[in-house]
């Protein structure tokens, strides 16, 4: 069983067997480098060795092939998506030659070989756009190799206040850790120049997000009140909180009676 098995395959048993039988034990202690090294050996041996368990050359460092993986990790970027295809295509290459001179002793040339390699990773690239730029050192090898990657460029969206025409203007904020687990809100109450009047911040023990933000909301109007300050406008980021004051939805019974004691 083991003469037949291509690199490929002894990749998927690579992952599947050899790094999963110390899953259990690295989860329970911390395992010593010594062991470590031993596994990653193993792993290269297994790699390179040949058919017949002789001891053969590596010619790639068992680092370099490790690192390209957590490379390829990221197809967000060119050079994620790159390196992961272009290793799937080496993989298939090796297979189609062991293939061909196997069983219709054709062979083929290094250098035809790269070429439908490149080829056919240019295709994949042509026509996709990457959410994330490459550093500038990957897009320079990227270029050396013809890969002319496109990215897509994040359009800047600018961000304002808008003071309020009178009165006073309300931002309220809550958070939960946990959701749910303990909660709090604060805010801060400002005028129409943009000075902040005074500000406010609370701890609500045990809750969610959801009655953070109504409660950091109440108790901001009540403060409001107390303060003889007329609210004019109030901000916030939780869409669920605006929905309400627009369609009247609050499904949690005492989130509701929050809600309706103060408006």
């Amino acid at each position: 069983m083991y003469i037949l098995l291509s690199q490929a395959g002894r990749v998927i048993l690579i992952n599947f067997v050899l790094c999963s039988i110390p899953i259990y034990v690295a989860s329970a202690s911390c395992l010593p480098k010594s062991i470590l090294h031993y596994i990653e050996h193993s792993c290269a041996a297994f790699f390179w060795n040949g058919a017949d368990g002789q001891r053969r050359r590596h010619w790639v460092a068992w680092d370099r092939i490790t690192s390209l993986k957590q490379e390829a990790s990221n197809c967000k970027t060119a050079s994620g998506y790159i390196a992961t295809y272009v290793a799937l295509l080496i993989l298939w290459e090796i297979w189609k030659f062991r293939c061909a001179k196997c069983f219709d002793s054709r062979t083929k040339s290094v250098k035809s070989i790269i070429s439908d390699i490149r080829f056919a990773a240019n295709v994949a690239v042509q026509g996709m756009i990457f959410k994330k730029e490459c550093s500038p050192n990957q897009l320079g090898v990227l270029q050396q190799f013809g890969f002319k990657p496109t990215v897509k460029l994040k359009v800047p969206k600018l961000v304002r206040w808008m003071p309020p025409q009178y009165g006073f203007s309300l931002n309220v904020d809550g958070t939960c850790k946990g959701n749910p687990g303990p909660c709090g809100g604060g805010g801060c109450i400002r005028d129409s120049n943009g000075d902040i009047y005074l500000g406010f911040a609370l701890f609500y023990g045990q809750g969610n997000s959801m009655i953070a933000e109504v409660r950091t909301l109440c108790d901001g109007l009540r403060l409001a009140e107390h303060r003889g300050l007329p609210i004019s406008m109030i901000n916030s980021d939780s869409l669920v909180l605006v929905s309400v004051q627009y369609l009247n939805l609050m499904h949690d019974q005492h989130i509701y009676s929050l809600y309706k004691d103060r408006s």
